[in-house]
């Protein structure tokens, strides 16, 4: 059996990019992924992690401004526990102009309103 977290980022109602992530694994090693990066963020001690909160120092992570190292060793180590407990990462993104322009053109918010129908 096989676990997946996926997470969007981007504000669709600002425009710009919307990105998509995501981690798929077994269920045993994903229950040692939990546990890893729980240990992990208990050590600093940081309740949750969100990157864009990370990288502005704001939030849980507003006191480590100006402390560079233990910045890259905290999420050298978060990375280097996906690469051992995670199968397979993904991820995208979009230009939601370029995307607004196609749907015009196919109307594919349409055919989601359809499929939504059919499947009711």
């Amino acid at each position: 059996m096989f676990t997946a977290y996926f997470d969007a980022a981007g504000a669709t109602h600002r425009g710009g990019v919307m990105a998509i992530a995501g981690f798929v694994s077994d269920a045993r090693k994903w229950e040692r992924f939990e546990l890893a990066w729980k240990s992990i963020l208990g050590r600093e001690p940081v309740a949750q992690f969100h990157m864009t909160d990370f990288v502005s120092k704001r939030c849980e992570f507003e006191s480590w401004k100006d402390q560079s190292e233990r910045s890259g060793r905290f999420i050298a180590d978060l990375i280097s526990c996906t690469r051992k407990h995670v199968n397979k990462v993904f991820g995208g993104s979009i230009i939601l102009a370029d995307y607004a322009a196609i749907d015009r053109k196919y109307q594919l918010h349409e055919l989601d309103r359809k499929s939504t129908r059919l499947n009711s």
